[in-house]
């Protein structure tokens, strides 16, 4: 099993390990883009690298950048007074983040894996996007699927059981595999990598480490879930997954 999650305040003191000047391109001419592939936003920013478990930006930090993934993953969370911690989202390459209309951040960002992004200054991005509706496009088709991300996992923790949580989980985690290297999707069957440790599931999916790995090893027993490592599951029955509320017995 994996190592569990630091506290956040024993890591604040962690902040971005290099920096580089993004490259110069030119403007993009394509009908659609994508962010991860918008020319201006490279143009407009600044390259950075982080560490796992180091910090982007906290909770209350002026909203002064949106910031662009290109590789690795990341998660946004929330801290209480007690110290008990909610994950609100993972973050993968191609997402843009730090957009708000609060002033401050309203959530904490940390590195998972080792990540690089395009940090971008929140007046420059919102000054290109005037004049560029292919970037307008691509920004509000990344909010409105940030959206659609957040009322599904309204459901899930509202309306599912342990089981199906996981299982939506795992389903949901293939999907944004499937374009990476390390993913490997076809029909039923998915390879992921799990980069982030079953105490960010757990706090992802509002339960117990012990009850995320009960819950992976009665899916490995029923013959849906392979696990040649701990940080490696195979999809051997992808369909079976992807169940509607209420289809699990508890």
């Amino acid at each position: 099993m994996l190592d569990a999650v630091t506290p956040i305040e024993a890591r604040r003191p962690e902040r971005t390990l290099t920096v580089s000047e993004g490259s110069k391109t030119t403007p993009c001419s394509a009908s659609e883009c994508t962010l991860g592939s918008c020319p201006l936003l490279h143009e407009l920013g600044v390259s950075k690298t982080y560490s796992p478990n180091s910090v982007v930006f906290f909770e209350g930090d002026d909203a002064a950048h949106y910031f662009l993934i290109t590789s690795g993953v990341l998660r946004g969370c929330k801290l209480l007074e007690d110290g008990r911690r909610q994950i609100n989202r993972f973050i993968f390459a191609g997402d843009l983040i730090g957009y708000s209309i609060n002033p401050k951040y309203t959530f904490t960002v940390e590195a998972v894996t080792p990540v690089t992004l395009v940090a971008l200054r929140r007046s420059a991005v919102e000054n290109r996007v005037e004049a560029s509706p292919c970037l307008h496009s691509a920004i509000m088709k990344s909010v409105l699927s940030e959206l659609d991300e957040m009322q599904d996992q309204l459901v899930t923790l509202g309306r599912m059981n342990a089981e199906e949580r996981v299982s939506r989980f795992l389903c949901l985690l293939a999907e944004r595999s499937a374009s990476m290297p390390a993913g490997l999707a076809r029909d039923d069957l998915a390879q992921i990598e799990i980069p982030m440790c079953r105490n960010d599931i757990a706090d992802y999916l509002g339960l117990t480490i012990e009850t995320v790995s009960r819950v992976l090893s009665r899916l490995k027993a029923d013959g849906k879930i392979a696990m040649p490592s701990c940080n490696r599951i195979v999809l051997t029955g992808r369909d079976r997954l992807k169940t509607e509320p209420g289809d699990i017995a508890a």
